[in-house]
């Protein structure tokens, strides 16, 4: 299980999203559930890096408050950001 998920919102025709992509893969295959962080309680924790297209996706992006992209949000496991 994961207590952390880090979330990037984006729109395929967002040159600003593009030029981010290679740097959310290289990180998301060094860090998306492999590596153990530290919480607040001095927990080991991981995170769960995921990526959300809001062309696909646009009520989802909406309900959550997206307005520009990239967006990256880091949400606990209840939802709350």
């Amino acid at each position: 299980l994961h207590e952390y998920t880090l979330v990037n919102f984006y729109a395929e025709w967002c040159s600003h999203c593009r030029h981010f992509h290679p740097t959310w893969v290289e990180a998301a295959e060094r860090i998306s559930m492999k590596l153990d962080f530290v919480d607040a309680d001095d927990q080991p924790q991981r995170v769960k890096m995921l990526k959300v297209n809001c062309v696909d996706y646009e009520a989802t992006c909406r309900e959550v408050g997206i307005n520009a992209y990239p967006s990256v949000r880091l949400y606990t496991r209840h939802l709350k950001f």
